[in-house]
């Protein structure tokens, strides 16, 4: 009698999970009903596209990722099409891990060799997760409206993430690759991940940014927008020709003398150039005790208050 009863409550148990498992999945693709396109031409534009990270090659197998290489192909159609002026190229940097990339470079390159302009891709290191990816386009870059870039499975899950965090969304579907082994393990482990999207949702989980500098980097000075210098000292030399102001003395600049090659924004809101490598501005903190120079008022007053990196 009592082997019967574990025996009931058992198939009661499996029966309730499945049925959990099963309700979260239905409910978030339907969330994403009317939401996500697979033809360019008829895709609403969108000022910035979102392309949730990926490795080239496969964590699993060790063999190229075609899931990757179809996102790099629908975000550069996307571009080409001008359906998007901007992209977000979000991952994580896993060079340390086997079959590990930096995913956000990889898919700038992959985007450039396919014609997509350098200046309008901006690669964010805190995509680990898919809510840190939608997290940060409304708390850091300031975007309320955006493309998500990816599978069609993936693109449901953003988009409830993306409503739930109040962010207008739409996606593009990128091509699903054909081999089944793939699919049935991404395909399963999403369905898991859509349990726990529920369960962080329930529990009130907050995103893990690490860039803390608000900027819309859509709103930005063009002659110097994500411009590359081999060191930080021609950037600055390229501000004071530009604008005709003493930025910073000779001393300060060749504290930058052979510094490796940076991307750098300047940003009309803050008035403060910045590196996507934060080690340039501990640099201009630790340098700025032991030399005087001269700045803007705009900039001064930015600099002071801009936090650590």
């Amino acid at each position: 009698m009592q082997k019967r009863k574990i025996i009931i409550w058992s198939i009661v148990i499996i029966v309730g999970l499945v049925a959990i498992i099963a309700m979260c999945d239905i409910f978030v693709a339907w969330n994403a009903s009317g939401k996500t396109y697979e033809d360019v031409d008829s895709i609403p534009h969108r000022k910035v596209g979102l392309i949730l990270g990926t490795s080239p090659i496969s964590t699993w197998t060790g063999r190229r990722n075609y899931y990757f290489d179809h996102r790099i192909k629908a975000g550069a159609d996307l571009y080409k099409a001008g359906k998007v002026d901007w992209l977000v190229v979000s991952g994580g940097d896993y060079r340390n891990t086997e079959n590990g990339y930096d995913e956000p470079v990889a898919m700038r390159d992959s985007l450039m060799k396919q014609g997509v302009d350098s200046t309008r891709i901006i690669l964010d290191y805190d995509g680990t997760r898919t809510l840190n990816s939608i997290a940060k386009m409304r708390d850091v870059y300031c975007q309320d409206s955006i493309t998500i870039i990816s599978q069609e499975y993936h693109n449901e899950r953003a988009l409830y993430l993306a409503k739930h965090l109040g962010i207008d969304a739409i996606a593009f579907n990128a091509k699903t690759p054909g081999q089944h082994t793939s699919w049935w393990r991404n395909r399963g482990r999403e369905v898991l991940a859509r349990v726990k999207l529920f369960i962080d949702v329930a529990r009130g989980l907050h995103p893990d940014i690490k860039e803390s500098i608000i900027r819309d980097f859509t709103n930005v000075d063009a002659d110097v927008m994500s411009s590359d210098f081999e060191t930080f000292s021609e950037f600055i030399c390229q501000r004071q020709q530009n604008e005709n102001i003493p930025v910073v003395s000779t001393e300060l600049r060749n504290c930058f003398s052979g510094s490796p090659p940076v991307r750098v924004f300047y940003s009309k809101h803050i008035g403060l150039p910045l590196p996507v490598n934060g080690i340039i501005l501990a640099c201009l903190r630790l340098t700025a005790a032991k030399t005087t120079y001269s700045r803007p008022p705009a900039l001064r007053q930015s600099s002071d208050s801009a936090p650590m990196p």
